[in-house]
């Protein structure tokens, strides 16, 4: 029987977190240098970001209208200090809030240098996504390069589905194999890839396929875009 997702013996938990602990540093030093610039080489993301009429990535929009709701409730899971996703679209209002890890982190940089996003990250695992967001809230949980940070990838999939209501939607959206690129440095101890039409999450020591062990009804679609795009709709 699919259930939830065991969570892991606690060797390997202790290693999971080892290796992301590791990261914490490298990702701070990241963001500081990211403040101190403006966006270091991508001075649009940093402009887009703390832009309050960005309107919403066109992917989400599509999602949206397939409601009839006068809002869209949207949760970005991992969205750094400053949320990227859009914060307008016509015909509805976008109700959007963001978490991190290192929330409390990101607000010490907003301090440091006098930069304030207009939607502020929340504190929030995505391990633990349904202990700190009620259950079937949101009509999307979004992810960007992030999951794969994350210490248990799978499980947080599962805390998305939990936070979605029935009938909307997890979407992630990540570089393809990113901790191979990286030398499994830092945050960087996954990779995401889509084969043969199969979303696919592999590591040193595993791989898995999501679609094959959620304990939620669900269905997935996979688009290779240059990104490894996945979009998870809840059944049930």
């Amino acid at each position: 029987m699919v259930g939830v997702p065991e969570r892991p013996p606690s060797d390997k938990l202790h290693a999971q977190l080892r290796n992301w602990s590791e990261g914490f540093r490298y990702e701070v030093d990241f963001w500081r240098d990211w403040f101190a610039t403006k966006g270091l080489s991508w001075p649009e993301d940093y402009a887009q970001r703390f832009d309050p009429g960005l309107p919403l990535e066109q992917t989400l929009v599509e999602l949206a209208q397939t409601s009839s709701r006068p809002s869209v409730r949207i949760l970005d899971v991992g969205s750094g200090p400053a949320s990227n996703v859009g914060k307008t679209m016509p015909g509805a209002d976008v109700l959007l809030r963001a978490c991190d890890p290192l929330a409390q982190q990101y607000a010490g940089l907003s301090d440091e240098f006098g930069a304030y996003p207009p939607v502020r990250t929340e504190f929030a695992v995505v391990e633990e996504l349904s202990a700190f967001f009620e259950p079937s809230t949101f009509d999307i949980a979004h992810c960007r390069n992030a999951l794969d940070h994350s210490f248990d990838p799978l499980r947080g999939i599962v805390e998305m589905l939990k936070i979605v209501r029935v009938g909307g939607h997890v979407v992630l959206r990540h570089h393809p194999n990113e901790a191979e690129r990286e030398s499994y440095a830092g945050f960087h101890q996954y990779n995401f890839e889509i084969r043969n039409g199969r979303f696919v999450i592999w590591s040193r020591e595993e791989t898995l396929e999501p679609a094959n062990l959620m304990p939620i009804a669900t269905e997935f679609r996979c688009e290779d875009t240059g990104d490894v795009l996945v979009i998870i709709r809840k059944k049930g």
